[in-house]
C-alpha cells in the first residue's frame, strides 16, 4: 500500500469469511492484523448496495428492499386516500385491494403453481408440481381440490427456497375455496381477496 501511496481507513476496513456453516465452524478468527492496525471480522457486509452474509445469503438485502417498497406503498395509499399519517394503514390497503409486498411475491408463486397444475405452464414447472394421488377429485380437473407433494429438502436454507418446495407448501396452505377456483381469472380474484384479509387476521 505504501508503494502505491494508499492508506487504509481504520474505521471502515473490515473482513468477512465466506463459506458454509460447517466450513466456518472450523475457523476461529476474530480479527486480522495489517501492519499496526487490527481489522475486525464481520458476519455481513454491504457491497455496491447489496447486503450479504458469510454464507452468501441475501435475507437482509431482500428484507431491507421489501420494507422500502412497503413504505412506498403505504405512503402512496395515504396520498391517494387523503388520510392522516397517524391513521392505521391496514383498512386503507384493504379498501384499495393492495396486498402487502410479501404477499405479492407469494401471489406470483401460487399463480405459477395453479398454471402448472392446469397444464398452462412450461413442462419444467409442471414437473415440479406433483399432485398427491389421493387428492384427485371426480370433477375431471386436476386443478381443483388438489394437494401437492412436498419434496424432502436436506438443507432448508437452500432447498426451502426452491419452487418445488415453497410452491407446494404455499399451495397446500391455501383454503379449498381458493384452490378449487374454476378458472385462472377466478383464482387470481380469490387469491387476492385471501391475501388482503388473511395476513391482517394473522392466520397465514
Amino acid at each position: 500500500m505504501l508503494i502505491h501511496r494508499l492508506k487504509m481507513n481504520n474505521d471502515k476496513t473490515k473482513f468477512i469469511l465466506l463459506g458454509t456453516a460447517k466450513q466456518l465452524s472450523k475457523v476461529h478468527c476474530g480479527s486480522l492484523r495489517v501492519g499496526e492496525v487490527e481489522v475486525r471480522k464481520v458476519d455481513g457486509v454491504k457491497k455496491l448496495g447489496v447486503y450479504f452474509n458469510c454464507s452468501l445469503k441475501f435475507e437482509k438485502h431482500i428484507t431491507t428492499k421489501n420494507k422500502r417498497i412497503q413504505r412506498l406503498q403505504d405512503f402512496a395509499a395515504r396520498v391517494i386516500s387523503d388520510i392522516d399519517f397517524h391513521q392505521h394503514i391496514t383498512p386503507i390497503l384493504i379498501s384499495l385491494h393492495w396486498p402487502q409486498v410479501d404477499y405479492r411475491i407469494k401471489f406470483n408463486i401460487l399463480l405459477l403453481v395453479y398454471k402448472s397444475c392446469c397444464g398452462q405452464a412450461p413442462s419444467y414447472h409442471r414437473d415440479m408440481c406433483i399432485v398427491k394421488p389421493s387428492s384427485y377429485n371426480f370433477r375431471g380437473s386436476n386443478c381443483n381440490e388438489t394437494c401437492l407433494v412436498v419434496p424432502f429438502v436436506k438443507h432448508s436454507s437452500f432447498g426451502g427456497r426452491a419452487f418445488a418446495y415453497s410452491g407446494s407448501m404455499l399451495w397446500n396452505s391455501l383454503p379449498l375455496s381458493v384452490r378449487e377456483s374454476a378458472s385462472l381469472k377466478l383464482f387470481k380474484g380469490n387469491l387476492k381477496t385471501f391475501f388482503l384479509v388473511w395476513p391482517f387476521l394473522k392466520l397465514f
